[in-house]
């Protein structure tokens, strides 16, 4: 070998070497294997208020310095019938909700709308002040523009330099373009729930999950949203979907890049299947009229090496699609029963928040709901699990068996 060939040869194997080191490194940095996968994000951060609106103080200006938008936790603790009402106001003093005693039946406490700005605002009216009832404002949620990214996350390792895409983005129209109108059909789902961590230390949970609809006031998401990160507290199956979880539910169906927030309230769950991990909400607008569009599922399995994409909330970013991925095997075991082969394997690149995306085939029909990460193997980050979505004909099987919702669902 002269000199010459074999300089350029030890430098072919410093590249490779360089390469490797790198590759490993971008690994796990944004992937570190060492704990367990998110399945949900936290959107926002609770932070503790002292407010009190009652016949002496009508109303109250509750700060939230830094927030983009804040949740305000209402407690009702001396109840009236005397007919008040309690509006709920941004900075620039918009009303946005009204709370009565009928929003507190069954309930002490109740969550504000999400607010923008940092400021929430309180008036109450409608009786003489003996007759007020007293309202107690004790907690706060301030949310970002977006979720801080988790310390474990998941990416497809096929893209880790750009695992989404702004859905909107004008930069690249003739790309985004067909994807575009699958968007219409999803939307955030945030929540929160109070009670002991696996430390027995009380605090508030908080998460967010995507979801799509699927009919007139319908909403699909996966069953595990119903309940906080089991990283975080561990719950038995009837301790998802309570009536609390439910009340303090929103469905932002236009948190993107526009400035029009189209929010839902949660009325009520209308069908589970802890098994399949689906959930049906029927949901119902807070502050505006209209129908959201409903997306159409597929009714035959999609086939292996089939291009897909995704609209999706990862890290509770606005909507994002990641295309330029596939199904990579069908007919695999569910999540539950391995006699199930309900489930579909797929590339698309996801993270916290995701849970509940719908998955949609060339022609933007639902081929599945994605539901589960890639996992990796402690200090190696082999991967041990792929990312799992419940297939769209067990979907359409587990909702036509369902009166109110399988008349109303479109399949093709």
């Amino acid at each position: 070998m002269t000199s010459r060939a074999f300089e350029f040869l030890c430098l072919a194997l410093v590249a490779v070497l360089v390469a490797v080191v790198s590759s490993t490194q971008i690994l796990k940095a944004q992937e570190d294997c060492s704990e367990p996968q998110a399945i949900q994000t936290a959107f926002g951060k609770e932070e503790t208020a002292s407010g009190r609106i009652d016949g002496a103080s009508l109303s109250q200006t509750i700060p939230a310095e830094g927030a983009r938008y804040v949740r305000a936790l209402l407690s009702y603790e001396r109840h009236s019938s005397c007919g008040w009402f309690l509006t709920v106001r941004d900075e620039a003093f918009h009303p946005l909700q009204v709370f009565t005693a009928a929003e507190f039946d069954g309930a002490s406490q109740r969550w504000t709308v999400r607010v923008p700005g940092s400021r929430v605002r309180f008036d109450l009216k409608g009786c003489k002040g003996s007759e007020m009832p007293v309202l107690v404002i004790s907690r706060l949620i301030k949310m970002p523009a977006s979720a801080t990214a988790s310390a474990s996350t998941y990416y497809s390792v096929r893209d880790k330099t750009s695992p989404w895409q702004n859905l909107y983005d004008p930069g690249q129209p003739t790309v985004r373009l067909p994807r575009v109108p699958s968007g219409d059909y999803v939307g955030m789902l945030m929540s929160s729930l109070a009670g002991p961590n696996l430390s027995g230390v009380i605090r508030t949970f908080l998460w967010t999950c995507s979801g799509v609809m699927i009919g007139p006031s319908m909403y699909l998401t996966n069953w595990h949203c119903g309940g906080p990160d089991p990283r975080d507290v561990k719950l038995a199956d009837d301790h998802f979907w309570t009536p609390d979880v439910i009340r303090n539910i929103l469905i932002d169906m236009s948190w993107d890049d526009d400035q029009i927030s189209e929010e839902y309230s949660a009325t009520r769950l209308v069908a589970a299947s802890p098994e399949l991990d689906l959930a049906v909400l029927e949901i119902h607008p807070v502050r505006f009229g209209g129908r959201t569009r409903s997306a159409t599922f597929r009714e035959s399995p999609p086939s292996v090496n089939e291009p897909l994409y995704i609209v999706h909330h990862p890290l509770a970013l606005r909507k994002q699609y990641s295309g330029q991925c596939s199904v990579q095997q069908t007919g695999f075991a569910n999540w539950r029963s391995a006699a199930n082969r309900s489930d579909l394997v797929h590339d698309c690149n996801t993270e916290g928040g995701s849970s509940g995306a719908p998955l949609f085939d060339s022609d933007g029909l639902i081929v599945g709901l994605h539901h589960l990460p890639y996992t990796y193997k402690p200090g190696t980050c082999e991967i041990t699990s792929r990312n799992k979505a419940v297939s769209s004909p067990s979907i359409v099987r587990f909702l036509t068996g369902i009166p109110e919702i399988g008349t109303n669902i479109s399949v093709r």
